[in-house]
């Protein structure tokens, strides 16, 4: 796979695209084309006939466009990535169904067709309709009331080898790139599914009957070791469906699928996690849902969702894209700016058919690749300063067995490793997740926060982490069950002194249990112990309070304590987030981004808003806040010079440093910048 750097926008389809191949249309897409290539873009993403099922009559003409654009994209060297719903299919019964469904999706271009000629339709020799999720509770077919759609089961053998069918005459017939193939997950939450074959596999693998949604002994019940398997289940079915769709695809073959976060208890629901979709991906792509930064200012939930994402990516020497929504070039650099902080690529695309705006409206709003050339020329001609590893010296590790088995709502573990992530950042530490213990030496200092559940390989890897001079900071409920979130015996502490008190869950079954999951009235399990940091043994700590208390442990005290100072230590940088990383050449490069933003919105368009679909806004304006405009590092123990760039500014300085610091001022509304520290030769 020959991707790197990816600087990606949305290639829109539109309703009017369906008229091809007229010739005004293969006009219009040549100078779209040539936008791109103008504006520093190298991969298109198809968007727009996206429930692609629905679009079943007009498969060929669909593949001629594609193969038309693919083409004219490959002459200006930009690759084409198609994209679109494997599973989700548009289907209405009333005229309100259908005017909601071109209202609030018509970005999917949604030509669906009626449902009793939907009935009638027929693939590789089965009925569509027989393919369908069936609903746990109603017996009847899953319905999506947000996409006002039904979704195909990839427990179904038929569907799943039709749809394999499709990808090969799609990638023969289009010449695209690389696919991303949506939305193979359980839409609907627990509520799916209960068709013959998921619970046919249910009882093959486990040797259990799926019973009726009025037994609370097993729905939503996280004591129920029948109910976490019927979890485990539906994670390796989405898995699954990512390694069949691989192998019916070239060697190789760029192939991504989408999601919002791997880090969620949201994720038990739907059987979404990347740590499943990586056995048949060979690209991680996360989608940055809504606002980015959110309308209050903040990058918070974005940044430990994708720094989840960039250790599996990292984890799996694979490439990971960041898709963020705007209708700005300030959105889009901004945006730019978050992904390439992180260390990841970006994707940026507009939203416009979820504005719930008439087109008379919409066709003010420019085209995607017209708001990227900025960014992306910048990144293009700049490429030595973002070739680049981390270098930091801290992991954050992720515990997918608590997110699993213990509790089930989003306060019992995933608060902590969100709200452990935005504190580091806003302490003025960096740091990487990890979904494995890391090998001692990699990192200086390992922070497990609410890591409840500990299997036999996480507890030698930790043993070996300690034993060879690794620091380990934990909080909260620490190691206290196995994997299955079963009491350990002894627990993980117990073993050096430490007995961890914790408090029972109070979790009543309930069902359907998708909307309980963000419960956050429901208190997690507290931990009775003196509220400071406690050292049964050496570079052992271990707090009892929780991350996302009020009073949260004070991580970045004890860390100053542990580790040395960096050789570029900041001193005077309200409100910068920083991050660490080398260079090809084994240079110091540090990122800096604002954590805080002013927003200003398009108020005439917001103002004739039907909708606000997935909650994104028409933000115009983006620039810092709350941060120091003339900042300040020390300088520790090296000889250097220093180069000042701000990319958006398109500004190179070499600012001196003067009695062991390093002083220099910020423009107003900058949010990005990057030092490059060249040690010299003695």
């Amino acid at each position: 796979m020959n991707i790197e750097h990816i600087r990606a926008v949305s290639w829109w389809l539109k309703w009017e695209d369906l008229a091809w191949p007229d010739q005004d249309i293969r006009d219009k897409f040549k100078r779209r084309a040539d936008m791109m290539a103008a504006n520093g873009v190298n991969m298109a993403v198809i968007f727009g006939a996206h429930f692609r099922w629905d679009f079943m009559p007009l498969w060929m003409n669909l593949h001629d466009m594609m193969a038309f654009i693919a083409e004219e994209l490959h002459a200006r060297n930009i690759k084409l990535f198609d994209h679109h719903s494997s599973v989700l299919t548009h289907r209405y019964s009333t005229k309100e169904e259908m005017l909601a469904m071109r209202r609030e999706n018509r970005h999917h271009v949604p030509f669906a067709p009626s449902r009793d000629i939907a009935a009638e339709w027929t693939f590789n020799g089965s009925k569509l309709n027989d393919w369908r999720m069936i609903d746990v509770c109603t017996g009847e077919p899953v319905w999506l009331e947000r996409y006002t759609a039904e979704e195909f089961c990839f427990n179904n053998p038929d569907f799943v080898n039709a749809y394999l069918v499709y990808v090969k005459r799609l990638v023969a017939e289009t010449g695209i790139d690389g696919l991303m193939s949506d939305d193979g997950i359980f839409y609907s939450g627990f509520t799916s599914c209960g068709c013959q074959y998921c619970r046919a596999r249910f009882k093959s693998e486990y040797g259990s009957e799926l019973p009726p949604a009025a037994n609370l002994s097993f729905w939503g019940n996280w004591q129920n070791e029948s109910f976490k398997n019927w979890i485990e289940m539906r994670y390796r079915s989405t898995g699954d469906f990512a390694v069949r769709i691989k192998e019916a695809l070239p060697n190789n073959f760029p192939f991504m699928t989408c999601c919002s976060t791997s880090s969620s208890a949201v994720c038990n629901n739907a059987g979404m996690t990347y740590n499943e979709f990586v056995r048949g991906c060979n690209m991680v792509m996360l989608e940055m849902c809504g606002n980015t930064p959110n309308i209050d200012g903040s990058l918070n939930t974005q940044l430990a969702a994708q720094m989840h994402h960039l250790a599996i990516a990292e984890e799996n020497n694979i490439p990971c894209l960041g898709l963020g929504y705007g209708y700005s070039a300030p959105t889009a650099n901004l945006i730019w700016a978050f992904n390439k902080f992180l260390g990841s690529d970006c994707w940026f695309s507009t939203k416009k058919g979820r504005l719930g705006l008439p087109d008379s409206a919409i066709a003010g709003l420019p085209d995607d690749p017209e708001l990227t050339g900025e960014c992306y020329g910048y990144e293009a001609a700049h490429p030595e300063l973002f070739d680049s590893r981390s270098a930091a010296a801290i992991a954050v590790y992720f515990s997918r067995n608590t997110r699993d088995n213990y509790g089930g709502y989003v306060n019992d573990y995933d608060s902590d490793y969100q709200n452990v992530c935005d504190c580091l950042f806003a302490g003025g530490h960096d740091a990487d997740t990890v979904c494995h213990i890391p090998e001692p030496g990699q990192y200086k200092l390992l922070i497990m926060a609410s890591v409840a559940c500990l299997d036999e390989t996480e507890i030698a890897a930790l043993d070996k982490w300690i034993a060879l001079g690794g620091i380990l900071l934990a909080s909260g409920p620490f190691g206290i069950f196995d994997k299955r979130g079963n009491t350990l015996t002894p627990q993980f502490m117990e073993r050096f002194g430490l007995s961890i008190r914790c408090s029972e869950l109070n979790r009543a079954p309930a069902f359907p249990f998708n909307q309980i999951i963000l419960n956050l009235a429901e208190p997690p399990a507290y931990c009775d112990a003196k509220p400071c940091w406690h050292n049964p043994a050496n570079n052992i700590y271990w707090h009892p309070k929780r991350m996302q208390e009020k009073e949260h442990p004070e991580f970045g005290t004890i860390i100053n304590e542990l580790l040395p100072a960096p050789i570029v230590e900041p001193v005077t940088t309200t409100g910068w987030h920083f991050r660490r990383v080398t260079d090809i050449n084994g240079r110091l490069l540090l990122h800096g981004l604002a954590a805080e933003y002013s927003l200003k919105l398009n108020d005439e368009l917001e103002a004739q808003r039907t909708v606000n679909g997935s909650g994104i806004n028409i933000i115009t304006e983006v620039s810092s806040k709350n941060v120091s405009r003339k900042l300040s590092f020390r300088m520790n123990g090296i000889s250097c010079m220093i180069e000042l760039f701000l990319p958006l500014q398109n500004i190179h300085s070499t600012p001196e440093i003067k009695d062991g610091f390093l002083e220099f001022s910020i423009p107003e509304g900058c949010f990005y910048f990057i030092l490059r520290v060249t040690v010299r030769e003695n």
